[in-house]
């Protein structure tokens, strides 16, 4: 095995912990019918980006704060409850998160592949191999 062998395995066995941790983040199922309506514009929460999700939810958590100070107990947005947009929310920009490491991970991983020795990766896919026989 060669010098750095060693220590690239153990780096990719992280990543697959890493990889592991996030499959337990299932897919988004909202709430909502996620077509937000705030004042004149209309936001389709599929159709969002992180940056888009992250001020619509300062905005909303306003729009419940002051809710809150009013008195108003339950309000509604588009026909449904303000909790409902904000969970909705949070959970499109956790699985956005979620995907955007995954590639990371998976750019990482390649990465590390690339640098294993010939001998290694000839050993790897022997094994790999011999597990399908």
């Amino acid at each position: 095995m060669a010098k750095n062998d060693a220590k690239i395995l153990e780096l990719k066995k992280q990543i697959a912990a890493k990889k592991s941790a996030l499959k337990g983040i299932e897919r988004f199922t909202p709430l909502t019918n996620c077509n937000l309506h705030v004042g004149n514009e209309r936001f389709n929460l599929h159709a969002c980006d992180s940056k888009m999700l992250t001020t619509l939810l300062v905005q909303l958590n306003a729009l419940r704060l002051s809710a809150a100070d009013l008195g108003l107990e339950s309000f509604e947005i588009s026909g449904f409850a303000l909790s409902n947009w904000l969970s909705d929310i949070k959970s499109k920009l956790l699985i956005l998160d979620k995907v955007k490491e995954e590639e990371r991970l998976k750019v990482l991983e390649d990465q590390l592949t690339s640098l294993l020795s010939v001998e290694k990766k000839t050993e790897l896919l022997i094994d790999e191999l011999q597990g399908k026989i």
